[in-house]
């Protein structure tokens, strides 16, 4: 059971406000648009050599419900770019992190 309501979710990831559109294809089935928010930080790993690591971890973010029937290696579009699901991190609170890969 999550924190906020339906509705406060709905509010959280409105396109209009902070989110944008993903398109799913859960089970590569038919297709299906949620609101999500989408981030892709930065991560940097020092090493002794002389060439530092870094990459990027795309990510969208949206109510758990939304995500029902994903897994692993589905299909999923944001912003123009295609891309799979690499994991699924629910946050106990309704919320869920799912992580992009390609």
């Amino acid at each position: 059971m999550g924190v906020e309501t339906a509705a406060e979710l709905a509010g959280m990831f409105d396109p209009a406000e902070f989110g944008t559109t993903a398109t799913l294809w859960p089970g590569e089935s038919r297709q299906r648009d949620v609101a999500v928010i989408y981030d892709a930080p930065w991560f940097g790993a020092g090493t002794e050599a002389e060439v530092d690591v870094s990459t990027a971890q795309p990510s969208i973010l949206g109510p758990e419900a939304d995500f029902a029937g994903l897994a692993h290696d589905d299909p999923v579009r944001v912003n123009g770019t295609a891309w799979r699901v690499y994991d699924l991190k629910p946050d106990g609170t309704g919320v869920m992190r799912v992580i992009l890969g390609q």
